[in-house]
């Protein structure tokens, strides 16, 4: 199937259901929740979540939604793509998961935003430097929130969304006591990642190249370049999962 929107169409749709006050509703792909709509799926009791009574869902759960645009968390997917093609498939969160092209652990999710980050029944789009945008569930509507905060176990590249090509990400050590903001900004990563570079200094010295090194070999993203000449090391390539 070709691919139908982008990345950056995909994320910036959420964020502006995150802006906008968007709100949750068991079914809906991006649409008015209006008054008509509610009384309706009331009156035919229409099925909601296992976590949900339909007797009360549609029009008490739901009463902050009414009269607000308001989507599931797969329907977020679902609208964003429906902006571009009016007739793409209905999907559930598990049903978009399964069919991505490519897949991982959430400990190992690349900084490429619109990503989806997925646990069973549920999933949300993956905005950058740690944030997630979903609709979380009724009570809360579309937000914003930390991947590390949430339960999120896999992370998946979407197989209708045309993602932007990666450029490398270059980190070069050429001395052991080279210094500035840069190093300061990669001791305080590696040592937040567990890998221990001592006090954060700015000064690129042989405890900060190990704890890189021990970075590289562990489980750095594949397309990532790295060059380390320090302390009689030197490495130089992609490094691999």
């Amino acid at each position: 199937m070709a691919k139908v929107i982008t990345a950056a169409q995909l994320v910036g749709y959420f964020q502006k259901a995150v802006a906008d006050g968007w709100g949750y509703v068991w079914s809906l792909n991006g649409e008015l929740y209006s008054r008509e709509l509610a009384e309706h799926y009331h009156k035919i009791q229409r099925p909601t979540s296992k976590h949900r009574d339909p007797k009360t869902y549609w029009l008490k759960d739901c009463a902050k939604w009414i009269g607000k645009m308001a989507a599931d968390c797969s329907g977020g997917i679902v609208g964003a793509h429906r902006q571009y093609n009016p007739s793409y498939q209905d999907q559930s969160a598990n049903t978009f998961y399964s069919r991505c092209i490519e897949k991982g652990p959430i400990s190992t999710i690349p900084e490429i935003p619109g990503l989806c980050v997925w646990r069973d029944g549920h999933i949300g789009i993956y905005e950058g430097n740690g944030n997630v945008l979903e609709f979380r569930g009724t009570d809360y509507g579309a937000v914003r929130t930390k991947l590390t905060n949430r339960n999120f176990t896999h992370w998946g590249r979407l197989r209708d969304v045309e993602y932007a090509e990666e450029k490398p990400m270059i980190f070069e050590v050429t001395s052991p006591y080279q210094r500035g903001p840069a190093y300061e900004a990669m001791q305080t990563a590696l040592n937040a990642a567990g890998y221990d570079c001592g006090k954060v200094d700015g000064i690129w010295g042989p405890k900060s190249q190990n704890a890189l090194q021990g970075l590289v070999e562990a489980h750095m993203p594949i397309g990532v370049s790295i060059t380390v000449e320090a302390g009689g090391v030197t490495y130089r390539g992609d490094a691999v999962r």
